[in-house]
């Protein structure tokens, strides 16, 4: 029986990459409730800028990197704001990564095959968000096989359900590995008890 070494660490990374998607959207949810909390109190306008740099404010020759008022980065911070759609799509990237440039092949080492034995329709459609995300100014050139959620043409905004949705998904697609590789249902679980 074969050991399910690289399955189960591509599985720990996959957990790890959804613990990253969670966090950074808490603090993104975070940050959108400060600068509208900051409006509320009436510190500020909407109008105001805020500048982000590495000098000190009160210097005469400060300089910064970045500016926007508080108004287009409430907007950007929103969940369907730009800064979270960045965000949810480097998150597709990264997990396409990992699968491609990482586990793919180790699992396929494991198992006696070549990377292109392990198919997945799931990361087949992974890969072509990948795809317009990164080369095609976000649309979508492929027709999707498995994941719901665009048609061809459509551009790539995903949400965070679509995303809880693409994690159960990949949990379920590593058990049909486990199968189809393995022989065995590696058991992987997304939803955990609270009380275990």
């Amino acid at each position: 029986m074969r050991v399910m070494k690289e399955l189960a660490k591509f599985h720990d990374e996959i957990i790890d990459i959804y613990g990253y998607m969670v966090q950074v959207s808490a603090a993104i949810f975070q940050w959108n409730k400060l600068l509208c909390s900051q409006i509320k109190s009436r510190g500020t306008t909407q109008r105001n800028t805020m500048f982000f740099g590495k000098d000190d404010p009160n210097m005469p020759d400060a300089k910064f990197q970045y500016k926007r008022t508080f108004g287009e980065l409430i907007a950007a911070s929103a969940e369907d704001g730009i800064t979270s759609v960045v965000h949810r799509r480097s998150v597709i990237v990264l997990v396409v990564a990992s699968w491609e440039d990482r586990y793919r092949k180790r699992i396929a080492d494991e198992c006696g095959l070549l990377k292109n034995d392990i198919t997945s329709d799931l990361f087949r459609d992974l890969n072509r968000y990948r795809q317009a995300i990164l080369h095609a100014g976000g649309r979508l050139n492929g027709k999707p096989k498995v994941l719901p959620f665009f048609r061809q043409g459509d551009k790539i905004a995903l949400t965070n359900d679509q995303m809880d949705s693409i994690f159960r998904m990949l949990i379920g697609d590593l058990n049909r590995l486990g199968m189809a590789l393995y022989g065995r249902s590696p058991g992987f679980s997304f939803d955990k008890h609270l009380g275990r």
